[in-house]
């Protein structure tokens, strides 16, 4: 029994130890605990997590927007995919976002540009001029068909446009050529008013002429051309299609109503710019070169060899018109502006459709300018086999991302 007591007083001792060491713990703990919160406290050590996570959401976004600024719309990833990746970054700047929303929206904006497209526009141009027959035969001494259909053309539009007749693919609608050259007809027309003199009588006039050239006799309005060589201006010039004066006047008893025009329509080689934009073409002659010692002959074709400086080409092949159809040209146009007609009481007559279109244009000059660009998109139009034609650039448009970084200053502010 003592023994027994003896062990109880022991065990009675122990016990105030064991709990000593466990509150001791304890202690130790909740300081532990209070010191790591003090710290978290002190230190914002979750505002320096926030601030850190935004400037890595922003950080993220402009290398976003770096990547695909200027990127057409195409070739972004899908939309799917763009908002999956923007819905994660958004989510984590969502707070921020309510604060500058508004200049986040003004950061990307779409915009259009040109672009090539994958398709290549040609233009014809031309090195050879042989007339043939729809078959492709070489016509003996025969002017083509196509060659007439551009005289004709050419005289009796109105509108002056010859130059919306050219041949040429643009499938976009707006394409562009680098300068080419090709053999082409030119023109150039002198006023010789000055030439013409008049027999009157009491301030009425009844005959106007021209010595060497066209006469105008009797009353009413009237015209009359032929093949001549007037102007000293032409004489230069080798008339290798065709040089005729025209003589009209409105109303022959006006001493004051008359106009006299000496033209030269001849082969020469042609620099052009063209382009086509919305559908319409557009093509000017920027300069001509032309060689007077080709002569028309019936035995050797008309050789134009223009310097490299003039085509920018180097080791080309000369530019040629057969004799056949130079022959041939010059004597149909000879014939078609030979001729005469006119207008009065008794009503009009003229000796042919072209010589009344003569009459009826209000600008001699032009019409015969329109006249030789018609001629020539027949002359570009021929498969001459020799020339190909002119190559340039389809353009098409297309939306791209544009990223205006200047919009993110503020939100960058706010979240430095």
């Amino acid at each position: 029994m003592a023994a027994a007591d003896a062990a109880d007083d022991n065990n009675d001792e122990r016990t105030p130890l064991l709990k000593s060491t466990s509150s001791s713990h304890e202690d130790q703990g909740s300081s532990l605990a209070q010191n790591a919160g003090n710290l978290l406290a002190n230190w914002w050590l979750w505002e320096l997590i926030e601030a850190c996570t935004s400037l890595a959401a922003l950080a993220v976004i402009i290398i976003i927007l770096f990547i695909y600024d200027g990127s057409s719309l195409p070739d972004w990833p899908s939309v799917f995919t763009v908002r999956l990746h923007l819905a994660f970054i958004g989510a984590t700047v969502v707070v921020l976002a309510n604060f500058f929303d508004p200049f986040v929206q003004q950061v990307v904006t779409y915009r259009s540009r040109s672009v090539p497209s994958g398709s290549t526009p040609a233009i014809v141009k031309s090195r050879v001029y042989a007339a043939r027959s729809d078959e492709g035969l070489p016509l003996p001494s025969v002017v083509d068909l196509s060659m007439k259909a551009g005289i004709y053309n050419g005289v009796f539009d109105i509108k002056d446009n010859a130059n919306a007749g050219i041949s040429y693919t643009c499938s976009t609608g707006d394409c562009l050529w680098e300068n080419f050259t090709s053999l082409a007809i030119c023109s150039r027309c002198v006023d010789i008013t000055a030439h013409v003199e008049k027999e009157c009588t009491n301030g009425k006039c009844h005959l106007l002429y021209i010595r060497n050239g066209p006469t105008l006799s009797g009353l009413g309005g009237q015209i009359n051309s032929s093949t001549t060589n007037i102007s000293s201006e032409l004489q230069g010039i080798e008339p290798s299609v065709l040089r005729f004066t025209s003589l009209l006047s409105k109303k022959v008893s006006d001493p004051d109503d008359a106009l006299a025009v000496e033209c030269s329509l001849f082969y020469c080689i042609g620099k052009y710019a063209s382009s086509v934009t919305d559908g319409m073409v557009d093509q000017r002659l920027l300069a001509s070169w032309r060689n007077d010692t080709a002569r028309l002959d019936t035995n050797f074709d008309l050789i134009l060899n223009p310097p490299t400086s003039f085509s920018n080409e180097s080791g080309m092949q000369p530019f040629r018109v057969t004799h056949r159809a130079a022959i041939a040209l010059n004597s149909f146009m000879s014939e078609t502006f030979t001729g005469s007609g006119g207008i009065n009481n008794s009503g009009s007559a003229f000796s042919s459709d072209v010589i009344q279109a003569l009459y009826d244009t209000s600008n001699l000059t032009k019409r015969i300018e329109n006249l030789a660009t018609s001629m020539t998109n027949s002359i570009r139009g021929q498969d001459d086999n020799v020339t190909g034609p002119a190559y340039g650039t389809a353009w098409t448009n297309e939306t791209y991302v544009h990223v205006r970084w200047a919009w993110l200053a503020f939100p960058a502010t706010l979240i430095l």
